[in-house]
């Protein structure tokens, strides 16, 4: 589809390209001849390398995980990284970030069919695990590193989103929010102080490994903090069965 809608727009248009089929075939995209407008092709979290890009488009090639083609030669380019900025631009500080401009998602938030005003939000990068089928498995992602955002940088994002649109229920589209005992220990006694559950409900994704190690106090503490459904990353080992007041979604 992207292929097809780069073949028709004028030459003169430079474009970026990025996503999860970038970082899996990144030379199967620039040899499709309709891609020839490609001057930079991302890999992996874009922010840092966007900007630089859009100030200068020869930065191109001290930037780490970018590549394109030489419209000469037909072989394929990729920019060579000062080793002192290679790491910040692969794999940022995401507490740095600004908190996402909704105007430029139209899509987002949204209403759901059970009436509510929903949002997704991210509440950290990365994943410690390696599953065969998945882009985020640590050995794809050498460079990256797991980066969990501070609970009062969620919280505020979580305010500003029901102050500014009336949103009550959040998507967590983490690779895996639920992930890590520590993580969720921290989270939940941040969503406590706020009283979070109280005004809104959420979803995330859970390793199925890391739930079942919780007791059922500390499972019940994720429902009083308003989490309503799990979509569950399945690992070897015993199933809890559900804990009232959240669905288990098995996700492959």
């Amino acid at each position: 589809m992207s292929a097809r809608i780069a073949a028709v727009l004028d030459p003169q248009i430079a474009l970026m390209a990025g996503g999860h089929h970038a970082k899996a075939m990144p030379d199967r995209i620039l040899a499709d001849p309709r891609m020839a407008n490609v001057r930079a092709l991302i890999l992996g979290e874009a922010e840092p390398r966007v900007v630089a890009l859009l100030e200068d488009e020869r930065r191109r090639a001290e930037l780490p995980g970018v590549m394109w083609r030489d419209p000469l030669l037909g072989t394929h380019a990729a920019g060579i990284p000062r080793q002192s900025t290679a790491t910040a631009l692969l794999a940022l500080d995401v507490n740095t970030l600004p908190l996402v401009n909704r105007a430029f998602l139209p899509q987002d938030p949204y209403t759901a069919p059970d009436g509510r005003i929903e949002a997704n939000i991210v509440g950290s990068r990365g994943c410690p695990y390696n599953c065969t089928f998945c882009g985020a498995a640590v050995s794809a992602n050498p460079d990256v590193t797991i980066r969990v955002r501070r609970p009062e940088s969620i919280i505020e994002e979580l305010h500003a989103l029901h102050d500014e649109h009336g949103v009550t229920a959040f998507r967590f589209v983490d690779d895996l929010f639920l992930g890590a005992g520590r993580v969720i220990t921290e989270q939940m006694a941040a969503f406590t102080r706020h009283g979070t559950g109280d005004r809104f409900v959420w979803d995330a994704t859970g390793r199925i490994n890391v739930l079942d190690r919780l007791t059922d106090s500390e499972l019940d503490h994720l429902v009083a903090n308003g989490l309503r459904e799990v979509a569950r990353v399945r690992s070897p080992g015993r199933n809890r069965s559900t804990k009232p007041g959240v669905l288990v979604r098995a996700n492959g």
